[in-house]
């Protein structure tokens, strides 16, 4: 239901000047582009720089308390641009929208992802700079490394990157761009803010991915459950790999 901002007079859908003061309904939706515009560029460049800030410290091993600061500091700013669009992003948390498509979806994408990433990426990355990257290498040195391996990239990185990319992000692209631009445009700054020429070749699909769940679900459920499968999935062949063990969560959460 759509009503003028200058006097909230309600609007039919083919109107081009509210009824009651005049105002010209063109002129609204330039304005409504323009602060959705700005509030894109606000949001990307404060996850652009946070990430900035979290590679450069991650050159060097940093302390427990540095990295839940820098995680708090992104769950600050994801909350503070989506709770200034919130009741748009609130349906997305609807069970309404939970289709069994939906989860057969979410269940198979992860091991397609995992297959990709884990085996195809790793190995031309090997072959190519001959490195092998290991995500417990950056959390070796913390007492319980797997728990807080598992809370930063299996629980807030879902959690917080889908309410910030596939739900405020996706809200003001759409109100400027086409569906099909959208999941691409926000699929492409996912994949940049992570900051990494080569992870950009799998996270961009992924981005893709995600954004077709998020249009075609009308949810943030499927995303978020994608996203926790696929990277529990890696961190647990990872931590594998890295100790020469499986994870025992129960060891971590007791």
């Amino acid at each position: 239901m759509k009503t003028c901002s200058n006097c909230a007079y309600l609007l039919g859908d083919e109107d081009r000047f509210c009824g009651n003061c005049g105002t010209s309904v063109k002129f609204e939706n330039t304005k409504r582009n323009l602060k959705s515009t700005q509030l894109i560029i606000a949001f990307f460049v404060s996850m652009l720089v946070l990430h900035l800030i979290s590679n450069f410290a991650y050159q060097e091993s940093i302390a427990l308390s540095t990295e839940i600061i820098l995680e708090l500091i992104f769950i600050g700013i994801t909350l503070g641009f989506s709770l200034s669009d919130w009741s748009a992003i609130k349906p997305l948390y609807s069970f309404k929208n939970l289709e069994w498509k939906g989860l057969v979806t979410s269940l198979v994408l992860p091991l397609i992802s995992v297959v990709v990433v884990y085996f195809l990426i790793s190995e031309v990355n090997l072959y190519l700079f001959e490195e092998d990257p290991s995500i417990m290498e950056d959390y070796d040195y913390y007492d319980r490394p797997f728990l807080w391996a598992f809370i930063f990239i299996s629980l807030v990185a879902p959690i917080f990157e889908e309410l910030a990319f596939r739900g405020f992000l996706y809200n003001q692209m759409r109100d400027i761009a086409s569906a099909q631009t959208t999941i691409l445009a926000t699929g492409f700054m996912f994949a940049l803010i992570h900051l990494s020429l080569f992870s950009f070749i799998w996270i961009f699909p992924f981005g893709i991915a995600l954004g077709y769940l998020r249009y075609k679900y009308k949810t943030l459920w499927w995303g978020m459950l994608v996203h926790f499968l696929h990277n529990t999935a890696v961190l647990a062949m990872d931590y594998h790999e890295y100790y020469g063990q499986w994870p025992l969560l129960e060891t971590y959460f007791s």
